[in-house]
């Protein structure tokens, strides 16, 4: 049922901070091994272990969605397109704000304060 698949998410997320409990470093936006704009893929850091739970963790949030009933594959579609909407207006803020400035120019706060306002 959709209460125990909610759970099992939940003991998902709760092994995948386990998991990266020894990679603290690794997940802090100031540390310059952390993933960034320029890469997409993670820091050798992250071990198979952390990998493996960002699968267990997709795969229960797809479960949950059966059980309710929602397209997963629909629903992330949905939600990335409403990421690439909102991006494109960050953007385009920024370059109304600072037309002499990249994007890269602005600080992550900065930028995750234009994100709050178009939110």
């Amino acid at each position: 049922d959709t209460e125990n698949a909610i759970k099992s998410l939940e003991s998902e997320i709760s092994e995948l901070k386990t998991a990266l409990n020894g990679h603290n470093d690794s997940i802090n936006p100031n540390n310059s091994t952390s993933v960034n704009n320029s890469s997409n893929t993670a820091p050798d850091n992250l071990t198979n272990n952390v990998k493996e739970e960002i699968g267990d963790v997709l795969f229960s949030a797809v479960n949950v969605s059966r059980h309710l009933g929602i397209d997963a594959e629909e629903a992330l579609r949905e939600s990335t397109n409403k990421f690439i909407n909102r991006f494109s207006k960050v953007e385009e803020t920024v370059n109304e704000k600072s037309p002499e400035k990249d994007m890269k120019d602005f600080s992550i706060d900065e930028l995750d304060e234009i994100w709050k306002q178009i939110k």
